[in-house]
């Protein structure tokens, strides 16, 4: 059984741009290659801690849309 919690890329997505944030911008914001933040946003590596917290700093979001977007069952 996985118990790993979905990231909804979809609405972060949506939250980037909705933000004015190229993935570009975003990634450096971030501290992250724009290479990678694209991958992650691909599905194809995972969020680490510190690109939650980052993003969720750059993007200002509340407590609810932290969990609606990273801590997705």
């Amino acid at each position: 059984m996985d118990t790993k919690k979905k990231i909804d890329i979809s609405l972060l997505k949506q939250s980037i741009v909705n933000k004015g944030f190229s993935i570009a911008e975003a990634a450096k914001r971030i501290g992250t290659e724009e290479r990678s933040l694209s991958r992650k946003l691909e599905g194809a590596e995972e969020f680490r801690a510190s690109d939650i917290y980052g993003l969720s700093e750059m993007l200002e979001l509340s407590d609810d849309e932290k969990k609606t977007i990273f801590f997705n069952d």
